[in-house]
């Protein structure tokens, strides 16, 4: 069941969002290059430019002729986007275009950007992630992706009703784990999988991720909350493939659901966006809150 990319992109540039990015955007296209806008800068800071970006004082044009300069002098050598491209990622056309995308999708969150909370907003990266670029690749129309998110947002309230969604109430597997199931029950109904295919798929990404803790860094929805959506993204697509060929999950849906809401309740509250447990609470990730809180 592998996905292939209709066409191969050209090279592929990413530049910070904002203002300045899409000035910096329409810069290096005039030059020749074909940019992408990607989220970072966000409160903790991007990766994007080594050493970080300087304080303009919100002049964006300032801002944006320095991202011009930097990134053809840096040729965007370690770009996620770049290594999609040329080929060199290990997970190829769709998995790798999904991983970009949710990446991007959860620093716009993280950016204060306009998002679609699904199920909430530190998740909101997985659904657009595996539906995105499969409209490329398959040239989906409307409907088809309507029915899809009716599908997905049917599973999503099934969830909140019999568990929870929020990280606070059952940690991140009730956020990360819905909206992995919400995807993967998606991308059954877009393949034309039955009703128990759709099962199957919700009960086996849900289950993959049942017990994760939600710990972001600072009380920030970003580390490690972005990345968790492309695991929450490509555990979907995982998921779906299965169903889709066959494989059954052993335990119902509604018990795996069920059992997702049970663990959430046990789980220490330390470990529910409380920022005193787990990542949050290791050197660095203290390190960074004492920073941040000046």
């Amino acid at each position: 069941m592998a996905y292939q990319p209709i066409c191969r992109p050209k090279k592929v540039l990413i530049v910070g969002g904002g203002v300045a990015g899409c000035e910096a955007a329409r810069v290096l296209a005039i030059r020749g290059h074909e940019p992408h806008l990607f989220e970072a800068g966000s409160q903790l800071g991007g990766n994007l430019i080594p050493g970080g970006v300087p304080d303009f004082k919100e002049d964006d044009h300032a801002l944006a002729a320095w991202y011009a300069r930097e990134l053809e002098r840096l040729s965007v050598p370690v770009t996620l986007n770049h290594k999609v491209t040329a080929s060199e990622a290990m997970s190829g056309g769709y998995v790798s275009e999904v991983i970009a995308e949710a990446l991007s999708m959860a620093e716009s969150n993280a950016c204060m950007r306009r998002i679609v909370a699904a199920p909430t907003a530190g998740a909101c990266g997985v659904l657009p992630a595996v539906l995105l670029p499969l409209c490329k690749y398959e040239e989906l129309n409307q409907r088809q992706i309507l029915e899809a998110l009716y599908v997905a947002s049917g599973i999503g309230a099934v969830t909140a009703y019999r568990a929870c969604i929020a990280g606070a109430a059952g940690g991140c597997q009730a956020e990360i784990g819905t909206a992995s199931a919400m995807a993967a029950g998606a991308l059954v109904a877009l393949r034309g999988g039955s009703g128990q295919q759709i099962c199957h798929a919700v009960a086996m990404a849900l289950k993959n991720l049942l017990g994760l803790i939600c710990d972001p860094v600072a009380g920030l929805v970003e580390v490690p909350c972005v990345k968790r959506n492309v695991i929450g993204a490509v555990n979907a697509v995982s998921a779906a493939d299965m169903a889709l060929a066959g494989i059954e999950s052993r335990i119902p849906v509604d018990e795996v659901i069920d059992t997702m809401g049970e663990v959430g309740r046990r789980i220490p509250v330390e470990f529910r966006e409380t920022a005193l447990g787990g990542l949050a609470d290791t050197p660095t990730g203290k390190a960074i809150e004492a920073k941040m809180r000046g």
